[in-house]
């Protein structure tokens, strides 16, 4: 399978900087853009293909490329939301776009799949699906996310060095915690 590709990345953020500036007892605006980029880190370290969870947060548009069609075509991004067109190449090197009819969307303990009902019969060459995934807006991210987004963001605001001299650093362990029922270990 090919790595996906990402098309439209998503508008927001799963936190505001205004709860972010709250959990950081921050009260004036003059690290306000500091305090964005540690957000757009923290989210990038969870949020999509790279990201350690394997999931989308907010809802972001991807393309998935596949060698041909298949009995089961796996969407490596969770949680899927919905499909936005399945295209492939015909014998004649044009692109055709598949009918939602010949197609269903279902998942297993893996996540979602297209199962195709009725391949076309000139296809030769690859099939894209183009897909929508994420939780939806930020309001329905699951909390630990957000969470443990903002821990992040705590700690890279509070430490803003990478070697601290003279400092014992112990790990609560609790960041692990909240992200740890999100991960997507492997497909």
């Amino acid at each position: 399978m090919h790595a996906p590709k990402l098309v439209t990345a998503p508008l927001t953020y799963p936190v505001d900087i205004a709860d972010v500036k709250q959990h950081l007892r921050v009260g004036h605006a003059d690290d306000d853009t500091l305090i964005n980029g540690y957000i757009a880190a923290a989210t990038g370290y969870l949020d999509g293909y790279v990201g350690i969870l394997g999931r989308c947060l907010i809802l972001q548009t991807w393309e998935q490329v596949f060698d041909a069609f298949s009995a089961c075509m796996r969407l490596p991004l969770l949680p899927a939301y919905s499909i936005e067109e399945i295209s492939y190449t015909n014998t004649a090197g044009d692109q055709e776009t598949l009918a939602e009819a010949s197609y269903e969307v279902l998942a297993d303990a893996l996540g979602a799949y297209v199962s195709i009902l009725n391949t076309p019969s000139n296809v030769s060459g690859r099939v894209t699906i183009t897909y929508i995934a994420g939780y939806g807006d930020e309001t329905k991210v699951p909390a630990p996310i957000k969470a443990a987004i903002m821990l992040h963001v705590g700690s890279l605001y509070e430490v803003r060095e990478r070697e601290l001299v003279g400092v014992s650093f112990v790990e609560t362990g609790t960041y692990q915690a909240l992200i740890a029922p999100y991960r997507r270990l492997s497909i």
